[in-house]
């Protein structure tokens, strides 16, 4: 297995399943702030959307380690906002989609992550 095997499936399963419209990218444009609730955001030229509307099954997996900087993001990517319910500890990560929950567990726990997302279900579920 490659060393950036659950990168590169992750990036394909993202590249596969959204793009609302072509963008040029480099157009010249600034990052607008990430909104202050819970969720999963993805950069578009136009702001920070939701993804609820993109996924309705599946896991979102942080990978970063909860001070990924927002301003940071390139189009399209998607950003997390989490805050623990032990700890109030706000974390923010540039997260990815991953449709299988063995996957999804396996990828967490490489990138170290507390807890992931079961869209779905609408909770998180701790590692």
């Amino acid at each position: 297995m490659s060393e950036n095997f659950y990168e590169d499936r992750a990036a394909e399963l993202n590249e596969a399943r959204y793009f609302e419209a072509p963008f040029d990218e480099d157009a010249d444009f600034e990052v607008a702030e990430l909104p202050e609730e819970d969720g999963t955001y993805r950069l578009t030229a136009t702001g920070w959307k939701r993804t609820e509307d993109i996924y309705r099954y599946g896991y979102w997996v942080g990978m970063t380690q909860g001070d990924f900087d927002p301003s940071e993001a390139g189009l399209g990517e998607f950003v997390g906002r989490w805050t623990d319910p032990e700890t109030g500890t706000v974390y923010i990560d540039q997260s990815m989609w991953v449709s299988d929950f063995t996957l999804a567990l396996k990828t967490g726990a490489e990138y170290e992550q507390l807890a992931i997302w079961d869209i779905s279900a609408g909770r998180e579920i701790r590692l």
